[in-house]
């Protein structure tokens, strides 16, 4: 019962202004929970790689490489960490605006 309840509360923490989506699917929100956070995880098959983060605590590293290995120039952090920024604007990255992304294999999504 213990451990329930401690869930509820870290999600609960999380600000309804943060959220972080894959190809339009939230993987961090209140509503999605926080069980992705300093995790590297994998683009699913057919995965567009379009990555948005929303707010000011929340950031997302997308990597080239599997298990969110960095490799020369291929990461590319997305999310704004400034306290002063709106904390409703969104930050996207795909393909269209880093050409590589259409090769990312993982990402991973971190508290600032």
């Amino acid at each position: 019962m213990r451990a329930a309840l401690c869930c509820v509360v870290l999600v609960a923490a999380l600000p309804v202004t943060e959220k972080v989506t894959i190809d339009g699917t939230e993987v961090v929100s209140q509503g999605a929970g926080d069980g992705a956070l300093s995790k590297s995880r994998t683009f699913s098959k057919g995965s567009t790689k379009k990555v948005c983060v929303q707010g000011q605590g929340l950031k997302a590293t997308v990597y080239l490489r599997n298990r969110s290995e960095s490799y020369h120039k291929y990461q590319q952090e997305v999310g704004s960490c400034d306290p002063k920024s709106d904390s409703t604007a969104e930050h996207c990255a795909d393909e269209t605006t880093h050409g590589w992304m259409k090769h990312a294999q993982s990402y991973t999504i971190t508290p600032c």
